[in-house]
């Protein structure tokens, strides 16, 4: 389910970010919205470019695809695999947003790879999202 989301200012000064293509940084945007509570969304691009690109028959699922990569080697989107799924989690989420009434995530919890590069703030609330008796909780 989307969310309402906060753009923040220094979003427009990300140096990285305004070197890739417009389509990508409109996609990264997206993202924050379609995103759970922690951060965490499925690495989909199919449902991503339905769920985003709806109405613009041109853009392709491979275009969606190359998107989603190059946010990937910026770090901006770090892209993780459980029980042979595809997730993402946004980088700095928690860094930018403040969730007033969260709800827990239903997705996989990041390998600890994944959470190491992940900043403080968004750390901390991904494991109070994760709270509780589960599977693969973050200790």
């Amino acid at each position: 389910m989307s969310r309402k989301r906060m753009i923040w200012p220094d979003f427009w000064g990300d140096s990285e970010l305004g070197r890739l293509p417009v389509q990508a940084r409109l996609l990264y945007i997206a993202l924050w919205n379609v995103a759970d509570d922690a951060g965490l969304l499925k690495a989909d691009p199919a449902w991503l470019r339905a769920t985003v690109f709806g109405y613009d028959a041109d853009v392709t699922t491979d275009a969606v695809t190359g998107w989603l990569t190059a946010l990937t080697e910026t770090s901006h989107l770090l892209r993780y695999s459980v029980d042979r799924r595809d997730y993402f989690c946004l980088r700095t989420f928690h860094k930018y947003q403040r969730i007033d009434h969260p709800t827990p995530s239903r997705l996989p919890v990041p390998p600890a790879d994944v959470l190491e590069r992940l900043d403080p703030v968004s750390l901390a609330a991904l494991r109070q999202r994760h709270a509780g008796p589960r599977p693969n909780a973050v200790r």
